[in-house]
């Protein structure tokens, strides 16, 4: 993930967006992911848009549709869940709708 490393202006905002991938990841991987996401939002303004299924739910869930922002002020990144999806992303129900 070079471009969640390399040095940008400082009012620019990284965004990494990925969708139903993480299911494919074994525990090593989301580590190193997740790792390299919370270095560079600590260094940079950084967004995460992801359409992915809760690891932790059961089996028969939906894809969630989350967002995670980051910004050098923080300790931690503010999160979202924006909705749920089918798997390939429509139709998308609202949170709270």
């Amino acid at each position: 993930m070079p471009g969640a490393t390399a040095p940008v202006e400082p009012e620019t905002r990284t965004v990494v967006w990925h969708s139903i991938t993480q299911m494919y990841w074994d525990a090593e991987e989301l580590a190193a992911v997740e790792a390299i996401l919370q270095r560079a939002g600590a260094q940079q303004l950084l967004g995460e848009v992801g359409l992915e299924f809760d690891l932790n739910n059961p089996e028969g869930a939906e894809p969630e549709l989350r967002t995670r922002l980051w910004n050098r002020d923080a300790d931690i990144p503010r999160q979202r869940l924006l909705g749920t999806a089918h798997y390939h992303g429509v139709p998308v129900r609202l949170a709270g709708s």
